[in-house]
């Protein structure tokens, strides 16, 4: 697995390190399975400066899941990565679209609850 970190000029750091990149991505794949080959991209964009709705999105053109953390709480962030792991463990083949239904949340947030707990653990965070 690749991980890039874009530069911060100025304003909030990214939420999470390449470090815990890794281990989130490997504790998730002990649950959801592999994701052979994924590069990840944490992005030096700001959450409210994105056209897309969430923070974390996987482009499937180049293998990559995009992650948009500076200025997000790290429980948050580390939860929105979850989110799309479970998505594309779920639905391998994505489809075009990024936007998610309130009832697909509510579906994929049943999955992250239950591996939240051993990925805090992971990346040595207790009592989430």
């Amino acid at each position: 697995m690749r991980v890039v970190v874009e530069k911060v000029g100025s304003g909030p750091d990214h939420a999470l390190s390449s470090t815990e990149v890794r281990t989130l991505i490997r504790a998730a794949e002990a649950e959801l399975g592999t994701f052979p080959g994924l590069k990840v991209h944490l992005k030096a964009t700001l959450p409210a400066n994105t056209l897309f709705d969430r923070p974390v999105i996987y482009s499937r053109s180049g293998n990559r899941l995009n992650v948009i953390c500076r200025g997000l709480a790290r429980e948050v962030a580390v939860r929105e990565v979850l989110r799309e792991l479970v998505r594309m463990a779920a639905d391998p083949v994505v489809r075009q679209g990024h936007r998610l239904s309130a009832a697909q949340l509510r579906a994929i947030d049943v999955r992250v609850d239950q591996i939240l707990p051993k990925v805090m653990e992971s990346l040595g965070v207790r009592g989430t």
